[in-house]
């Protein structure tokens, strides 16, 4: 099975059989599903929640980053004390 980054993974929209019925949507292999009145709202409502999720990925990765490079300049410092 080929892993698919998040960012590439389809939005998949079910129609209701019924009248009453909420539209449906969901990420393949991801147990999130999205329901709304139409499908536009609920394919709408699936995008918001993936641009969301990627732009807290994208501010933890640059916490870690700046952790990281705090990191960095202690060990160097303290490298420089010893010297």
């Amino acid at each position: 099975m080929t892993k698919v980054p998040f960012e590439d993974l389809p939005i998949l929209t079910w129609s209701p059989d019924a009248d009453g019925q909420p539209h449906i949507a969901m990420f393949p292999g991801l147990p999130i599903m999205f329901k709304d009145r139409t499908r536009f709202k609920v394919h709408k409502r699936a995008e918001e929640w993936r641009a969301e999720e990627l732009r807290k990925k994208a501010e933890q990765e640059a916490k870690r980053q700046k952790r990281d490079e705090r990191r960095i300049k202690d060990r160097e410092k303290r490298r420089e004390a010893v010297e």
